[in-house]
């Protein structure tokens, strides 16, 4: 009976993290923050979970988040659309305009991978998100290399197979909070001359110590 209410506990946990995002991915607007905030709410060991360990951070972090989403917006948007545009009008290819494209967008897939930690636990503004998201790869590339390529499965896997969207959205902040986390301790344990041990076990406290179950590490 255990195990039953166990098996019960994760689904309907999937269900509810999975509606929340698909709600959000079909309004647009609203996915970036509520990516966030489930990101935070993995952040939390599965028996401590609580709803409102998705809304707190996203109302603590609004101003940088709404700045963040209105930047990938634009980068996926124009650069999406430059795309289609000289794909299906060979006479108007500019191989620059092309190029610049296609940098946008990998650009907004690097910025997707590593705001999230990067909102959840520094104080920083959009310049310094901007830095940090790249900067955050060198606390780990094989870390980056891995949550790219796997957002890169999602990404092609609903383009040919649409109703994959609703079985696998419930794992992206998973990625987003397990590999680019790793990078973010690494890099943190460098600038602050720590072992990852030492640094892991003094984020752990931190969190058992905060009664609303988030934490804003500032720099």
């Amino acid at each position: 009976m255990k195990g039953l209410k166990i098996f019960g506990d994760y689904l309907f946990e999937y269900l509810i993290i999975s509606i929340l995002l698909i709600l959000s991915f079909a309004l647009i607007i609203p996915f970036i923050p509520m990516l966030i905030g489930v990101v935070s709410y993995f952040r939390r060991k599965f028996d401590a979970r609580m709803l409102k360990d998705i809304f707190v951070p996203i109302k603590d972090n609004i101003k940088i988040i709404i700045k963040f989403t209105f930047l990938e917006l634009i980068l996926v948007i124009v650069s999406g659309l430059n795309i289609y545009y000289i794909n299906t009008n060979p006479e108007s290819m500019n191989h620059i305009v092309l190029l610049l494209s296609y940098v946008g967008l990998i650009l907004a897939l690097l910025f997707i991978v590593h705001a999230p930690v990067i909102i959840l636990n520094m104080n920083v503004n959009l310049k310094q998100l901007i830095f940090n998201s790249v900067v955050l790869i060198f606390g780990g590339i094989k870390n980056s290399l891995y949550t790219i390529a796997l957002l890169l499965v999602f990404i092609i896997s609903i383009a040919y197979v649409p109703y994959m969207l609703f079985m696998l959205i419930y794992f992206i902040p998973i990625i987003l909070q397990r590999f680019p986390y790793n990078n973010l301790i690494k890099f943190k344990a460098i600038k602050l001359g720590k072992t990852v041990e030492e640094l892991t076990k003094q984020e752990d406290q931190d969190d058992y110590l905060d009664e609303y179950g988030y934490v804003n590490h500032s720099e």
